[in-house]
């Protein structure tokens, strides 16, 4: 992280404008009455600047690597923001990153802005390509389906990875209105997002859309989303377990606070192990990856893995050391719940990652 930026100061400022633009009620009321994306803050997010928190100088970024950008996603989840800052900002590292010169000033800077939102499919090495792009005389044309496109159907724009006749990738910029596109909204328990499907039938599109990618970058772009995902998790469990503590205070039972029993406290005691852990694995996996380092494969994989499943455990169990309001929706442990399950299915489940750890313990051997 650059040193100009004090971490510290950033959360803060990051988690007041949540805690008082998406408090846990808005966010029920909202996902209740139209969910997607919440418009007001996303336009305080863009002026705010958070958009261009890892975009490079030259493109009017700040140029800070993931660990920065975990900060920014951990409040988000911490807040349950209806917003879709992570799928944007995965489109901006691809633009960034094999973008022509042409093609970044085209659009980081209303990426930064927050006048466009932006998302991706899902990277190679997490799943097969099922898009198919041909070149033909300053065109190209697209044909097959990308589907579970996080926060795909609210984007202004998104990145479709498709292959060549001779198998190179590459993502194509499509504007989800485009002739011949056709994209159905997937919407998931967690109705603070949803994921598209978005199919094409030959859609023809002008040359200057292909953006040419490596493995590299999408294996990259894969470390990129799964720690943004893991950082909410360690957000979201974060609020839930402090809500709970607090309920636990308050909720007297036998004359005495629920949080005196002895057994409630070791299962809060447990939660509060496990996240410590997560959250130290997170960060380690951020600073590993911002540095490019080797290992950070294996790092990223056990955060994705553990903070996940671990945020699901801790949120079921809030419901039931809740008692009988946990069940209600005026209490928001449901919106925790629904997050974490679906953030446990994203962008590679528990048993994914883990075999990736595996074959990365396989291929580069352990020390200890």
């Amino acid at each position: 992280m650059d040193e100009t930026i004090d971490p510290v100061a950033l959360r803060a400022d990051i988690r007041r404008v949540f805690d008082s633009e998406s408090p846990p009620r808005a966010v029920l009321r909202h996902s209740e009455e139209s969910g997607g994306k919440l418009d007001r803050l996303w336009k305080i997010a863009g002026s705010l600047g958070w958009l261009a928190l890892g975009l490079p100088e030259r493109s009017g970024g700040l140029n800070l690597g993931l660990d920065s950008l975990v900060v920014l996603y951990e409040e988000a989840g911490r807040a349950l923001a209806p917003i879709p800052l992570l799928p944007t900002l995965l489109a901006a590292e691809v633009i960034a990153r094999n973008g022509s010169d042409a093609q970044r000033e085209r659009w980081l800077g209303v990426i930064a802005s927050a006048e466009v939102s932006a998302a991706v499919s899902t990277p190679q090495p997490l799943g097969p390509v099922t898009v198919r792009v041909l070149e033909d005389s300053g065109s190209i044309f697209l044909t097959g389906t990308a589907e579970a496109i996080l926060d795909g159907a609210d984007a202004d724009l998104v990145l479709i990875l498709a292959v060549g006749p001779d198998g190179t990738p590459a993502r194509i910029a499509v504007e989800p209105d485009a002739d011949g596109v056709e994209v159905v909204r997937n919407v998931t328990w967690d109705r603070t997002r949803s994921l598209a499907t978005m199919t094409f039938a030959g859609t023809r599109l002008s040359a200057d859309r292909l953006l040419p990618v490596s493995g590299a970058s999408e294996e990259a772009l894969a470390s990129h989303a799964a720690l943004g995902i893991a950082a909410d998790a360690i957000g979201g469990s974060e609020a839930i377990l402090a809500a709970t503590i607090d309920y636990m205070k308050a909720r007297q039972q036998f004359g005495r606070a629920i949080g005196s029993f002895q057994a409630l406290k070791h299962r809060v005691a447990n939660h509060k192990v496990a996240l410590v852990a997560d959250t130290a694995l997170v960060a380690s996996a951020a600073s590993l990856a911002a540095r490019g380092d080797g290992l950070a494969e294996a790092e990223v994989a056990g955060a994705k893995a553990q903070a996940c499943s671990n945020y699901v455990e801790l949120s079921r169990d809030a419901i039931q050391l809740h008692g009988g309001v946990g069940f209600t929706a005026e209490i928001p442990c449901h919106l925790y719940l629904k997050r974490a399950r679906l953030n446990e299915a994203l962008f590679g489940s528990a048993s994914w990652h883990l075999k990736r750890i595996t074959r990365h313990i396989m291929r580069k051997g352990f020390t200890a």
